[in-house]
């Protein structure tokens, strides 16, 4: 089996995001701000809005520690 393909298997499909839950909506989703701004819409309403969640495959997975984050210029 190619090497390559077999690191490809080591990693996750879905890569667990951290963001900022910034509301809950009416459709049981909550919208999420990730560093950098961005902002997604994912299913779930389990951790209340202003506190950072844990995000992976469209759905909140639960609460993240509120820690400082840093973003570096490559």
């Amino acid at each position: 089996m190619n090497i390559w393909k077999q690191f490809q298997q080591l990693l996750p499909s879905d890569p667990q995001l951290v963001g900022e839950v910034l509301r809950h909506n009416a459709d049981g989703s909550s919208s999420v701000e990730l560093p950098g701004a961005q902002v997604i819409r994912v299913q779930g309403q389990s951790v209340a809005a202003g506190l950072r969640a844990f995000v992976q495959g469209g759905r909140i997975q639960g609460e993240a520690p509120d820690l400082p984050t840093y973003e570096l210029p490559i």
